[in-house]
């Protein structure tokens, strides 16, 4: 049984927020509850006491009966907190928040969410919501909900949205086409459980055969990823992103930062879960649809275009190469076959075109021999306007009998409809949206990209280290081109000039033509400065590029290049995003990178396959190949420089951007003329641990078989206890193993040992969850004592991390209280701080503290 048991299983359910007015949401909830059959015990609260629904009321949550597994609250935003408090005070396991009015309002909204984080983290009591529309349990037959109208068919479709409308215009949708509904949660504004928690759910649960999920932000991508990857090895996951345009949150300080904007990077992390990623409602329902529906999935990207119906051929032909997929044309022998088979003006390559007057007798044949093709991995049927039922059965008969899908686009034609309908085919109406809901079986079917194995990094001088560790903003381009050397990526051989005079020398040396650059501290893009000068083939052409730079930009060094000779201008670099961590990006180069806006991405660490496939993708792909007479590129060199950019954002968390701008290809060859590289002020996300460096190392995760079973539900079921000595969030052995680079939630360990470092480490009152609550232990001499919940609460942004820290004193307050200095505090007299005034933190504390509000 998941561990979210007590949500889509209940035993009983606690309502509050019920009305006697129908037309109050509380009294409509109420009922939901009641007409959909829920077969446990349900407790009304309201302040009357009187019956409502013919069920007995308490007056208030005090009342209610210990150890409910779930709570739905509907009532007004002030009052919510003082209802959760009372309920984890009667050990419920979960509440779902219906209320609006917090995080997605103002400040003070916000103000009041974190504290129903905090109440939910002290007891143990996971929340839902709040600002959601409820859950809803096929299985557990529970409406828990505001929808009074969900669809009663059995079946295997769950659906997690963090908006309750649009949750509600899925539901519809399944209803409308006869899909049946196995689960629904609307998660809201995710205060503790979040979308990571309901994939491992259900990645688990097995009545569940399909994911669909509406997503608008995720708080912790790297959970989130590892969940998404657990789920889609088991069962496919189909998701739309709402919020694609970030134009306005995209970093200027690169061209690397201003094309990896926030949508493109969770279509990376899509990509790399192996999700299958909508744009839009339609095609979001569509793919739906198909894997809920069809059963096979393809093994390859050919497609075979079957069709009576030639126009609307040709258009499905176009979206399939535009969506990835390939119609690869018939052979000679099988065209042949199909001329003896079809009349002689039908289209014998692919799109097939079977043409109205086909011999019925024949249709099936010909479906054989074109399915029968290694090349072809499934079909797309098309048929507007024909209504005959040899169509429909000889795409079935081949398609069955091939092992490989089939969907269908099928118009006016009810016989051939029933057919494929009886059948299993998934049908739509325009040979677009059948298409592209074929192209979502392809991308459930793709084998996911091996991880190349990790090697040790390159050794970095201890100079050039301590410039990245210590410093932030651009790195010097001389200190970042020898980071990237040291990493294997290749430059254009240059010389550095501190005059014209000096100039002219490194010009002679490597021989004419060269570049001349002026290099000037903050000058990121040189050609839009004036700071570029190509093609220079004389002496008297250096001094004068010297003395114009000098004139308008002040003296400076100067970079002298050899020329490289033309090639295929590239954009390779990376960014740290601040949700998935490193990222990294392949486009077109040169001074139109961003007007283009070619690009690729993948999240760090890169495989082969998936630095091959970048260089595939897009405009580059077709540069690469050759065009207007230039040789094809080797992809071989491009795939090391882009692995080498995977290595070293995965080394060194401080790199925020690195910009390769351009990197020339041309033959056998590639090489890097142009490196911006810009460090952060703190630690990137996801490479620094969660506490500081421990040297007894990590205490093993509480797995679940070692957690005690919960009593079982009816049918058998079983659940582990909820309260605050247990993780309720999701576990897996597998997770016990991530001390690379922190657990995204920490584990129970030893407290440090006198003088030693931090362990990852839970308080006895503090519960982790996925809401990020962590407890920690600092070196300090003395004693130890944990935070108040006063401070505890916002000092670490909006995860609320509670750190028990090492104190001269157990009375001695902490920096950032009031008077936390030794001579302000009674309780420290007589007591010195390591240094005067203000007690240090440790390096891994002031980078926590100086994180920006909403950084996870």
């Amino acid at each position: 049984m998941t561990f979210l048991a007590p949500l889509f299983s209940p035993r009983s359910v606690a309502v509050l927020g019920v009305s006697r007015n129908p037309a109050k949401l509380g009294h409509r909830l109420l009922k939901n509850v009641l007409d959909y059959g829920f077969p446990g015990s349900v407790h009304p609260v309201n302040p009357s006491g009187e019956p409502i629904l013919g069920l007995p009321t308490v007056a208030k949550v005090a009342d209610l009966p210990s150890d409910i597994d779930l709570a739905l609250v509907s009532l007004p935003s002030p009052e919510v907190l003082p209802a959760v408090k009372a309920l984890a005070a009667r050990q419920v396991r979960v509440a779902v928040i219906l209320s609006s009015g917090f995080g997605e309002v103002d400040a003070e909204g916000q103000a009041l969410q974190a504290e129903l984080r905090i109440a939910a983290a002290e007891s143990g009591m996971r929340l839902v919501g709040p600002n959601c529309m409820g859950v809803y349990s096929k299985p557990g037959k529970l409406n828990g909900t505001y929808f009074w109208d969900l669809p009663r068919t059995a079946g295997g479709i769950s659906v997690v949205s963090q908006s309750g409308a649009y949750g509600g215009l899925i539901i519809r949708h399944l209803g409308s086409l006869g899909l049946g509904l196995s689960k629904f949660l609307s998660i809201g504004n995710q205060v503790d459980l979040e979308i990571a928690d309901l994939l491992d759910d259900l990645a688990d649960d097995p009545e569940t055969t399909l994911i669909a999920a509406f997503i608008e932000s995720v708080r912790d991508g790297k959970r989130f990823v590892e969940a998404a990857c657990r789920a889609t090895e088991r069962k496919p996951v189909v998701v739309l992103k709402g919020g694609r345009t970030e134009a306005g949150r995209r970093a200027a300080g690169s061209h690397t930062g201003a094309l990896a904007g926030t949508f493109e990077v969770y279509q990376a992390a899509f990509r790399h879960s192996g999700i299958v990623a909508c744009r839009e409602t339609e095609e979001f329902f569509d793919a739906v649809q198909c894997l809920a529906i069809g059963k096979r999935r393809p093994g390859g990207r050919g497609v075979a275009i079957v069709t009576v119906s030639g126009g609307p051929s040709v258009i499905a032909a176009d979206t399939a190469e535009a969506v990835g997929l390939s119609v690869p044309a018939m052979p000679a022998p099988v065209r042949q076959r199909l001329g003896k088979l079809l009349p002689s003006f039908a289209a014998l390559g692919n799109p097939v075109d079977l043409t109205p007057q086909v011999d019925p007798a024949n249709i099936a044949e010909a479906a054989r021999l074109v399915l029968s093709q290694d090349e072809i991995a499934g079909a797309v049927a098309i048929n507007v306007g024909l209504d005959l039922p040899e169509f429909a059965d000889g795409l079935i008969q081949a398609s069955r009998s091939s092992g490989k899908p089939l969907v269908a686009c099928a118009v006016d034609v009810p016989g051939v409809v029933e057919k494929f309908k009886a059948a299993g085919v998934p049908i739509y109406a325009t040979p677009e949206r059948a298409v592209r809901a074929y192209r979502a079986l392809t991308l459930t079917a793709r084998e996911r990209e091996s991880r190349e194995p990790q090697t040790a990094p390159p050794r970095v001088p201890a100079a050039l280290r301590r410039l990245l560790e210590t410093g932030r903003g651009p790195l010097p381009y001389d200190a970042a081109r020898r980071l990237l050397a040291a990493y294997g990526i290749p430059f254009c051989p240059e010389g550095r000039a501190g005059s014209s005079a000096e100039a002219l020398k490194v010009a002679s040396r490597l021989g004419f033509p060269v570049v001349v650059k002026a290099e000037r501290p903050g000058l990121l893009h040189k050609t839009e400065a004036g700071a570029v000068r190509v093609d220079i083939r004389t002496p008297g052409e250096v001094q004068a590029a010297c003395r114009e730079m000098t004139k308008r930009l002040g003296p400076g060094p100067f970079l002298v290049q050899q020329q490289v000779k033309r090639g295929v201008e590239l954009l390779m670099g990376g960014k740290r995003d601040p949700t998935f961590g490193p990222v990294v990006v392949c486009g077109t180069g040169g001074i139109l990178a961003e007007a283009l806006g070619d690009i690729s991405l993948r999240l760090a660490p890169l495989s082969l396959e998936g630095a091959r496939e970048m260089l595939k993708e897009g405009l580059k792909g077709r540069l690469l190949q050759g065009v207007r007479g230039m040789p094809p590129c080797d992809p071989a060199p491009l795939m090391e420089i882009l692995l080498a950019v995977s290595r070293l954002l995965t080394d060194h968390p401080r790199i925020l951007e690195l910009d390769l701008n351009p990197v020339i290809a041309s033959g056998k060859n590639a090489l890097a003329v142009d490196a911006l590289l810009t460090r952060s002020g703190r630690i990137g996300q996801f490479a620094r641990s969660r506490c500081p460096p421990s040297a007894g190392g990590l205490a093993p995760r509480r797995t679940p078989e070692s957690l005690p079973a919960r009593p079982a539900l009816p049918g058998g079921a079983g659940a582990r206890p909820h309260g605050p000595s247990h993780t309720l969030g999701p576990t897996s052995t597998d997770q016990a193993q991530r001390a690379s680079d922190g657990p995204s939630r920490p584990t129970r360990g030893r407290a440090a040992p006198p003088g030693g470092s931090c362990t990852r480490r839970r308080s006895p009152s503090a519960h982790f969850g996925r809401t990020g609550r962590r407890a920690c232990w600092s070196r300090y001499p003395g004693g130890c004592r944990p935070r108040s919940p006063e401070v505890r609460r916002g000092v670490w942004g909006r995860t609320e991390r509670a750190c028990l820290e090492r104190n001269p004193s157990p009375g001695v307050p902490r920096t950032g209280e009031s008077g936390s200095t030794p001579e302000s505090s009674p309780s420290s007299a007589g007591t010195r701080w390591p240094h005067p005034g203000r007690r240090p933190l440790s390096p891994w504390q002031r980078g926590r503290a100086a994180q920006p509000e909403g950084f996870p």
